[in-house]
Order: C-alpha cells, then sequence, then structure tokens
C-alpha cells in the first residue's frame, strides 16, 4: 500500500525527467549529496503536509510541500546555470500543474539558494517548494480521489 504522498512525489520525479538540462539525473529523497555524473541533477522530496476533513463524507482535503532540489557544481556561474534548470522544472511541471487529475492545485512557494563552497566538493543547490492541493477518503489515505474541485 502506498500513501497517496508517495504517488504525487513519484509522478513529479517522472514528469521531471523531461528536464533536458539534467539530462535524467531526477531522484527521489536522497539522504547523501550528488555528486560526479549524478550533477548536475534533481532531486525530490515530500515535505510538511496539512490535512482538513472536506465533506460530510469525511473526505479529506490536503496541503502536501514538495520540495524539488537543483543541485549543480559549484563555480563562478552558479547563479545562472541553476536559474536555468530551475525555468525549466517550472516550465515543465506547469504544462500538467494537475499531474493527470490528481490535484486540484500546484504551484511554486518558494525558492531558496543554498551556496556551499566548504570542503573539496562545491555544490550549488536551489530548493524550490510547490503546494501540491489534492483529495483523499479518510480512511484510504493511498487513494487520491479524482479532482473536480476549483482551485482555491
Amino acid at each position: 500500500m502506498m500513501h497517496a504522498r508517495a504517488k504525487i512525489r513519484e509522478a513529479v520525479a517522472e514528469r521531471l525527467l523531461l528536464v533536458q538540462r539534467v539530462a535524467g539525473n531526477v531522484y527521489e529523497t536522497r539522504l547523501h549529496a550528488l555528486e560526479g555524473r549524478e550533477l548536475p541533477g534533481l532531486t525530490v522530496a515530500t515535505g510538511n503536509e496539512r490535512s482538513e476533513q472536506y465533506t460530510d463524507d469525511r473526505d479529506m482535503r490536503r496541503e502536501l510541500q514538495v520540495q524539488v532540489a537543483v543541485h549543480v557544481r559549484g563555480a563562478h556561474d552558479f547563479d545562472r546555470e541553476a536559474d536555468s534548470i530551475a525555468a525549466e522544472v517550472e516550465s515543465v511541471l506547469m504544462t500538467e500543474p494537475t499531474l493527470g487529475g490528481r490535484l486540484a492545485n500546484f504551484y511554486l512557494s518558494e525558492t531558496q539558494p543554498d551556496y556551499s563552497g566548504e570542503g573539496e566538493r562545491r555544490v550549488g543547490r536551489l530548493a524550490m517548494t510547490f503546494m501540491a492541493t489534492y483529495y483523499t477518503y479518510e480512511d484510504a489515505p493511498e487513494s487520491i480521489i479524482p479532482t473536480e474541485h476549483e482551485a482555491d
């Protein structure tokens, strides 16, 4: 049984395979840094999730943070490379913001650069946080209700 969060994370990662600048280097929830041939690359993780009962039938409205991080080799033009990849990420994700009807709403809420020049491996990271709104049944958190709800 797979929670709806995992399904959304997988769908975002699959969609990000279309980002040409990273040549297929897309990874779900990594605990160690990307290096070598994995760069430039993208990681996808899910963060905080808020939920509330939405209907009298106890359907749940959920708001999930989906974090996409751009990883590039640290260089003098880190900003330019990371922003170019980020632009492609936004374009790819926003051409199908419902992820095939799974989401009621999906948008970029925050972007945060992280410059790390320490150590021998210099890698820059640009973290993008997207907000995903979706619906589940209270007693079936693995089942996403195909949405006909209007985006809030």
